[in-house]
């Protein structure tokens, strides 16, 4: 077709099998494929960030370790799949708005709304810290050991030029 098309997700098998059947050329990950038809690339470190509501900013400080306390009395919008004890060591306490969210877009929406606050990787709210959507909260999360990755078909050797291209241009954002 002439397009090259790309999923930006986490694990799962149905990220392989896109590949495998041709729905996309390349694939963008945190963690390197299963099957040994398809190669990958670890690009950059994941970066995750806290955000919150850009209507929140009065409360928030620039590099203030009190915007934790301040957050911890305010609701926190929960991914399904995040391990508090690794994402958030720190803080035993949090307040529960009592949302949980089983994908990364919809809790990148919920906060948006102005529901409550979350931690999400920084690729994900790039664009939208950068129009004031959401406010990225000054915090050193301890997450440094993900990778984002790209796959792409190992027998597919015309794709190796563009799978260069996607990752400097993927380790130029990430950075």
């Amino acid at each position: 077709t002439g397009k090259t098309s790309f999923t930006l997700s986490v694990p799962s098998q149905k990220f392989e099998m896109s590949l495998l059947d041709g729905s996309v050329d390349f694939v963008l990950v945190c963690h390197p494929p299963e099957n040994p038809e398809i190669e990958h690339k670890q690009v950059a470190t994941e970066k995750w960030v806290i955000i919150c509501p850009a209507s929140w900013r009065s409360g928030i400080h620039h590099k203030n370790e009190k915007n934790i306390d301040e957050l911890k009395l305010r609701p926190f919008i929960r991914h399904q799949d995040i391990n508090q004890d690794i994402f958030l060591p720190k803080m035993q306490t949090i307040s529960e708005s009592g949302i949980t969210i089983d994908n990364l877009i919809g809790v990148r929406a919920a906060v948006i709304a102005g529901l409550g606050w979350s931690l999400v990787p920084r690729l994900l709210v790039a664009k939208a810290i950068k129009d004031g959507d959401v406010l990225e909260v000054p915090y050193e999360l301890p997450i440094k050991d993900r990778k984002v990755c790209v796959w792409w078909l190992r027998n597919r050797f015309e794709m190796r030029g563009q799978s260069s291209k996607i990752c400097s241009w993927l380790k130029e954002i990430c950075e």
